[in-house]
């Protein structure tokens, strides 16, 4: 039997504490630059998808809204904030797009995954 996948894309999306973890992202809707201009981005990590704390919350930032590009960042210091003494940390994580006047369409989800660095540039810890 075919099956309908109308969920997000599975990805897992991995990020390197104290580094910038930006991601040049160019959204489009049926083959056209999707127009993100009234549009609300965000993108939550948690440990769990049903758990109420959010470990780690995205920074979008407008490059192009009306061609749909986008920079979204983690904070490498939040991220290592919310490792702690642990080498890495695993939970989950969507983005999400919220047209104005439109039902929020969730583009990713899936593992979010928080490594410990090496170097750290002096950085205690």
């Amino acid at each position: 039997m075919p099956t309908i996948d109308n969920g997000p894309m599975p990805t897992d999306w991995k990020v390197y504490v104290g580094d910038a973890n930006e991601v040049l992202f160019e959204f489009s809707l049926n083959g056209d630059p999707w127009d993100l201009t009234t549009a609300e981005i965000l993108a939550e990590a948690r440990k769990t998808a049903s758990d109420p704390e959010i470990v780690a919350a995205a920074t979008v930032t407008a490059v192009d809204l009306m061609l749909g590009r986008v920079l979204i960042s983690w904070d490498g210091e939040a991220l290592r904030a919310a490792l702690g003494t642990a080498e890495s940390w695993t939970g989950v994580f969507d983005l999400q797009i919220h047209p104005s006047g439109e039902l929020p369409r969730t583009v990713l989800r899936g593992a979010f995954v928080i490594t410990m660095d090496v170097s750290r540039g002096g950085v205690p810890g």
